[in-house]
This record gives structure tokens, C-alpha cells and sequence, in this order.
């Protein structure tokens, strides 16, 4: 019951929202008057009673307002954000060239190049200093051990 109570309502509601909006949009036919474009001539709006609180004139800032241009109020703010918007630019484009700067700065791949061929080079220098020194350590090894044998030697023959 409670459902069908509430139907009916919603359907008067709507009803009444619906008379309401007709009735609006009487009362705003009403008042708009037809305007002759090639007349050239602007209608004054057309009331019931004419009032001294209606203008039949519209001033040059509402026709602006209306046909969307900018005040001197709205371009004064718009030139404002861009300026800001121009020195944030310009700081951010400094940044940028630090960065390219230290960017600049950093070793290149010829530049890996170059240090990979050194160390390439240092190397083959290393073990051939390794080599000769472990050559020359067997040689005075083995004269060592020549004149150890032959003193070793002389001292045994000058016992018999």
C-alpha cells in the first residue's frame, strides 16, 4: 500500500513540476519578441506592463559580456598568469642548461674507449713485466744453484 501511495505521489509531483515548467515557459514566449535582422532594428523586451525597472537599452559591456569578450579586468589577470607563465619558463630553461652543462661534462663511449684501450695495454705491460721478472728470478736460481753445487763441490773434494 505504501508503494502505491507514493506512486501517486511521485505522479502528482511530476505533474506539478511539469505545470510549473509550462507555465514558465508561456510567460518567457511571451515576452520574447521576434527581431528583424535586416531592419537592422533591436526590439526592446515586451513586458504586459511597461515599468520604469525595464530597459529597453543595453549597455556596451553586456552586449560584450554576451557575445563572450574579455574585459580589460579578465586580459589584465590573462596577461598577469602569462608573465608567470613566461618567468617559469624561462627558469625552467635555465635548469635545463645546467643539466646540459653537467651532462657536457660527463666521459663519453670514445672517451670508455680510450680508458679500455689503457687498461688493455697496462695489462699486457703487467704480465710482461711478471714474466721477465719470473725469468730473471730462474736464472739467478739456477746460477745460484751452479755456484752452490760447484762450492758445494770444491768443499767435498778438498775433505777427501
Amino acid at each position: 500500500m505504501e508503494s502505491v501511495d507514493s506512486g501517486n505521489n511521485d505522479e502528482s509531483l511530476e505533474d506539478k513540476v511539469n505545470a510549473k515548467l509550462e507555465s514558465i515557459k508561456a510567460a518567457a514566449e511571451a515576452q520574447v519578441a521576434e527581431v528583424d535582422v535586416s531592419a537592422g532594428a533591436v526590439p526592446s523586451a515586451t513586458t504586459s506592463k511597461p515599468d520604469a525597472s525595464t530597459r529597453g537599452e543595453v549597455s556596451a559591456a553586456t552586449v560584450a559580456r554576451m557575445m563572450g569578450l574579455a574585459t580589460a579586468n579578465e586580459l589584465s589577470m590573462l596577461e598577469g598568469k602569462l608573465d608567470l607563465l613566461s618567468s617559469r619558463v624561462s627558469n625552467i630553461t635555465a635548469k635545463l642548461e645546467r643539466v646540459l652543462t653537467g651532462i657536457s661534462r660527463l666521459p663519453t663511449s670514445t672517451d670508455f674507449d680510450r680508458v679500455d684501450i689503457n687498461i688493455g695495454s697496462l695489462k699486457t705491460l703487467i704480465k710482461e713485466s711478471l714474466e721477465q721478472l719470473s725469468s730473471a728470478q730462474k736464472e739467478k736460481a739456477t746460477s745460484d744453484e751452479g755456484t752452490l753445487n760447484r762450492a758445494t763441490i770444491m768443499s767435498s773434494s778438498d775433505e777427501d
